[in-house]
């Protein structure tokens, strides 16, 4: 996370509402990737939103996040949880560059 005066769950709620801005373009873009089976890495996944948007658009995809912030991974498996994705969607806490 930036170094802030934010606490975890106010940037977290930044990022959902930066999120509600730029699905659409997000979105557009995801769709110009033409894959639909195998697997996808979204590094950093920040709290999972592309992620579940890659799922939405490819139902066989199966996508992996990595993002260095606990908070951010705990937010992701929610919300992966909430969209039914838990079979298609995992996420780690990790270092992007240590994988």
């Amino acid at each position: 996370m930036p170094e802030t005066d934010y606490s975890k769950e106010e940037y977290i709620l930044t990022l959902e509402l930066i999120g509600r801005v730029i699905e659409p373009a997000i979105r557009q873009a995801i769709c110009t990737l033409a894959v639909d089976h195998g697997r996808g890495l979204d590094v950093p996944c920040g709290i999972g939103s592309h992620s579940v948007w890659m799922i939405d658009e490819y139902p066989d995809l199966r996508v992996e996040g990595v993002d260095c912030e606990s908070a951010h991974i705990e937010y992701a498996n929610k919300l992966a949880a909430e969209n039914g994705m838990t079979d298609r969607l995992s996420f780690l806490e990790g270092d992007m560059n240590r994988l």
